[in-house]
């Protein structure tokens, strides 16, 4: 079974605990977690942030986004 964390976690730790996130990549792998949840809208850098997974041994269990259907009448794009 895979376990997986959310990617902004990983980040959100990095700043609290004042180091990497592949300081807290490896610290997870420790444990047994062995992929990352994406939010479409954070992903800025997709070469780096592959890297820096791949580098890990993790993979990417999902990438989510929000949508607000109610802004759009046009349902069909």
């Amino acid at each position: 079974m895979k376990i997986s964390v959310f990617h902004h976690h990983i980040v959100e730790a990095a700043k609290q605990v004042g180091c990497t996130e592949e300081e807290i990549l490896k610290k997870i792998k420790e444990v047994g977690i062995a992929a990352v949840e994406l939010d479409r809208d954070d992903i800025l850098n997709l070469d780096k942030l592959l890297e820096l997974l791949k580098r890990n041994e993790f993979s990417v269990s999902s990438i989510y986004g929000f949508y607000d259907f109610s802004e759009t009448e046009d349902l069909e794009n």
